[in-house]
């Protein structure tokens, strides 16, 4: 990484966001397998799709969080410290009155989305509805802790925000297992990570005020500091409301068109291949004041670093990912057990084979972004991706169950890598005078969506043959196919002579 990026603070920042992702994945790897045998599939997807709706209901961030960030660093770049308060007082207020808002909303829609919405037996829904009132109560304290990290980004101080961060994560992902070994009811596992919030908000908000004594001072809003903070977040909201209801809604069709106890075997398998995006994450969250720095007019200089960074990228986790679908078999086994095994082996291979080319995708996502383009993501997320989950998933699961499911979103990851990397490099090269390998794009798509409508026909029991070889086969062609892609790219790209530093510009 070092030699990709060839400057210590990217690399730094780098890390110990990487860090604040792997710490609680080992954590909930070594923790799942005990909490889904003591709460059982249905307690335990249930536990699943409320922390799905606390997610979900983070939307009321309205895209402030980001927002916030560029408005402090800009104002710290400035040296207008006379801002800082009132800015960083704006957001929080603001922050806190979605927040309240939210959590009124959650509560009120509680009784019609466990009565209706989710397939829950008789005994559970008591257990149910009591878990989402006190979730309820946690949405404020999550908002408003979004705008005081936001201070923390904006004066890169990664190392403060995962100081809370990593423990927060490690504890949230015990307290499941610790209501398992102490005989918690649902209600009160959801309450501990309730409190877990509240005590995250309050730590954030003294090392805001360590960092930044001048908003020691008594809160006060501004209405002129709220409007660059909703201007910058417009497409960031779209973006922000569509991409949770794509990204989840696959397990409440599966609660609703199959059973709450279904969404276990599709959620655990999900949410380990989710975790292979924590590497993009890390480094595109840290490329993104970088490439901004940059900006159009060092095209060169931007190409170069992005096509390096696609580059490292896919080569450490494509392979990766290639050995996971290869050995999904055996870790499924070992680590959940036979039964859990025969139920999720498809999904889980389905799921890894889309993240192979889908790996591309943040970095081409933050780039766009970063040319002040967050339309073009907004518009994937809303013309594509939302009917796309909505209206073949919703075929998909009623059809094939949780495989469906799987192949609806493995389809979804490859399309928005495409696109996204198409339109990176369109608006790197506007003259279409570099070379990408389009043909191999092309086909490297074409091979990929193939495979999985031959997962699709063998779930469907329509042809004769293991849904895993389809999928390894496509996946080590797609593989060898965005190899040359990304290595084109890498050739092509060269900076100007004048960016031994152009990272930190």
């Amino acid at each position: 990484m070092i030699t990709l990026l060839r400057n210590r603070p990217l690399v730094r920042n780098t890390l110990l966001n990487l860090a604040g992702q792997v710490a609680p994945l080992i954590v909930s790897v070594l923790t799942i397998p005990k909490v889904f045998r003591g709460l059982g599939a249905e307690r335990f997807g249930l536990l699943a799709l409320i922390l799905v709706v606390a997610g979900y209901f983070s939307i009321f961030d309205l895209g402030l969080g980001r927002a916030t960030t560029r408005l402090v660093a800009e104002t710290i770049g400035k040296r207008e410290d006379h801002r800082l308060p009132p800015i960083a007082w704006t957001a929080s207020i603001t922050q806190l009155g979605f927040g309240i808002l939210a959590g009124i909303i959650l509560a009120t829609l509680t009784p019609v989305l466990i009565a209706r919405f989710l397939n829950i037996s008789a005994d559970r829904l008591a257990e149910a509805r009591s878990s989402f009132y006190i979730l309820a109560l946690s949405i404020p304290f999550v908002l408003l802790a979004s705008a005081l990290r936001a201070l923390l980004e904006a004066a890169q101080r990664f190392d403060l925000v995962n100081v809370i961060a990593i423990p927060s994560s490690i504890v949230s992902a015990l307290i499941p297992l610790a209501g398992v070994s102490l005989g918690w009811t649902l209600p009160v596992m959801v309450g501990g990570l309730v409190a877990l919030r509240t005590v995250n908000t309050a730590a954030y908000y003294w090392l805001c005020l360590g960092l930044f004594p001048s908003l020691r001072g008594a809160p006060r809003f501004e209405a002129r500091e709220l409007r660059p903070l909703i201007a910058f977040g417009g497409w960031v909201t779209v973006s922000s409301v569509v991409s949770p209801i794509f990204l989840y809604a696959d397990r409440f069709l599966i609660g609703a068109l199959v059973s709450v106890s279904a969404v276990s075997y599709y959620t655990v398998p999900s949410d380990v291949i989710t975790r292979l995006w924590i590497l993009p994450m890390s480094l595109s969250m840290t490329l993104f004041p970088a490439f901004s720095g940059m900006g159009p007019t060092r095209l060169n200089d931007v190409a170069h670093y992005f096509a390096r960074a696609q580059k490292f990228l896919f080569m450490l986790v494509g392979p990766s990912v290639l050995v996971l679908l290869v050995l999904a078999d055996h870790i499924l086994r070992l680590w959940m057990g036979d039964t859990f095994a025969a139920r999720s082996l498809t999904v889980f291979q389905t799921l890894a084979f889309g993240a192979i080319v889908g790996c591309l995708a943040p970095v081409s996502g933050m780039l766009i972004q970063s040319f002040d383009r967050p339309d073009i993501v907004a518009k994937l997320y809303v013309f594509l991706h939302l009917p796309l989950t909505l209206v073949l998933g919703w075929y998909l699961i009623a059809e094939l169950g949780i495989v469906g499911a799987a192949l609806t979103a493995a389809l979804r990851t490859i399309l928005d890598s495409v696109i996204l990397f198409w339109a990176a490099a369109k608006l790197l090269d506007p003259a279409g005078t570099r070379t990408t390998d389009r043909l191999l794009r092309a086909g490297g798509a074409v091979i990929a969506i193939a495979a999985l409508f031959g997962v699709a026909l063998a779930a469907a029991g329509r042809i004769a043959v293991t849904p895993g070889p389809v999928l390894v086969s496509g996946g080590l062609v797609s593989l060898w196919a965005w190899y040359r892609v990304v290595n084109g790219l890498n050739r092509n790209m060269h900076p100007t002579t004048e960016t031994t530093d152009a990272a930190q510009a």
